[in-house]
């Protein structure tokens, strides 16, 4: 709701991108895998041992989405400056979760760790989200 009234979103020039841009799904389906990411974090976080590898492999799964989409919106010369900002700011919080991961998972005793994994994995849905969002309103019908 703060960022459909924010007055940065309102000034989003509607429909200035085509609609077969790929970045409009990749923003979406990074979105998608990052809750699925999500999920397998707190079934490892609460016991399931078993889930630390396909964890691992989901984390490699959102860096690739995450280095893409900056790659994207970095080439599309028509693409506006606040979605190719999120793109970056994406990126960026991903790989601050592949430096925290393996910190958290490895220093289990260290509750702070842990905690900041989970508070940037959050901000990670949250910008993979900002980022769905605003290519959906600056594509073309």
């Amino acid at each position: 709701v703060m960022l459909a009234t924010s007055p940065k979103w309102n000034a989003l020039p509607a429909a200035s991108v085509p609609r077969s841009t790929p970045l409009r799904a990749l923003a979406w389906v990074a979105a998608a895998v990052v809750v699925g990411q999500l999920i397998l974090g707190a079934v490892v976080r609460h016991g399931g041992g078993w889930a630390v590898v396909p964890h691992m492999l989901g984390a490699l799964v959102v860096l690739l989405v995450a280095v893409i989409a900056v790659i994207w919106a970095r080439r599309m010369a028509v693409l506006p400056a606040s979605p190719r900002r999120v793109a970056m700011v994406f990126a960026g919080m991903v790989a601050a979760q592949w430096l925290l991961g393996p910190a958290a998972l490895f220093h289990l005793d260290q509750p702070l760790l842990t905690m900041a994994h989970q508070v940037v994995g959050a901000m990670v849905l949250m910008h993979a989200c900002i980022l769905a969002l605003m290519m959906q309103r600056v594509t073309q019908p």
